[in-house]
């Protein structure tokens, strides 16, 4: 698998986390772009669902070549610090914005991003009713 399709794949399985079964292509899965871009799609997910439980607070994204999205969830005394791409900040804007969370509001840009990213997927599966 091409490294360059990491961050597209990894938007997808965020997206749609059940979108390529491990258990029907684990040849696919194997590769290790694939892990790493599964990898990713895991750290996004994480972060849009302490988000979504409605714990965090101090949300701070500094943008830069990474991004850097820093927050504190108190009930559990976590403060954390991730780093993510311009691709990935639009993923975790784009999940906020369909589950309605004030945090981190998405853009065309962001959109367009995504579906740019998308659109480069071999043989991707229609995600148009999937994403909304």
């Amino acid at each position: 698998m091409r490294e360059a399709l990491i961050g597209p794949l990894s938007v997808a399985m965020a997206i749609v986390p059940a979108l390529y079964s491990r258990n029907k292509l684990f040849a696919l899965f194997s590769d290790p772009a694939v892990r790493q871009a599964r990898s990713r799609a895991r750290l996004v997910r994480s972060v849009f669902r302490q988000l979504a439980g409605g714990g965090a607070s101090g949300f701070v994204v500094q943008p830069g070549a990474l991004a850097v999205v820093v927050y504190q969830v108190p009930r559990v005394r976590l403060t954390r610090r991730v780093e993510l791409s311009p691709l990935e900040l639009s993923c975790l804007a784009f999940l906020c914005g369909r589950a309605k969370i004030d945090l981190l509001a998405p853009t065309a840009d962001d959109r367009a991003r995504i579906d740019a990213a998308l659109s480069l997927l071999p043989n991707a599966p229609p995600l148009a009713a999937e994403i909304g």
